[in-house]
């Protein structure tokens, strides 16, 4: 017997079920990053300044975003690869990413192509 999973709520929009591109159905907005294998997971623990204004504390795959004119929001992410999918609880919606990082920078770019970068403050 497999339980009902409980309900997942996305910060950013998006409902669970809407789709997400396939390996081949290929996007012009994608990372074209070398080398980033779906294994790979840079440690993001640490406080971040977004380019919106606002600030993202992250630890492990828990973060929480605040300023930048929105209201506080709490979210748990999963980063596989160049893939970042972010939901919150509190507000059941989730959003998707695109991810390119470095040491201290990383950019997210979303479904729109709109880019979000971050530089770590801490």
């Amino acid at each position: 017997m497999t339980a009902t999973p409980p309900r997942v709520d996305a910060p950013f929009g998006e409902r669970l079920s809407d789709r997400w591109p396939g390996p081949r159905q290929g996007r012009s907005d994608a990372p074209t990053t070398r080398g980033t294998t779906d294994g790979y997971q840079p440690d993001l623990t640490g406080e971040w300044q977004g380019s919106g204004g606002e600030t993202v504390q992250i630890r492990g795959n828990h973060a929480r975003i605040w300023g930048g004119g929105h209201q506080a929001c709490d979210c748990v992410f999963f980063l596989v690869g160049q893939r970042l999918i972010a939901y919150s609880p509190e507000t059941d919606r989730l959003r998707k990413y695109w991810f390119e990082g470095q040491r201290d920078r990383f950019r997210l770019i979303d479904e729109d192509g709109n880019r979000l970068s971050f530089w770590r403050i801490r």
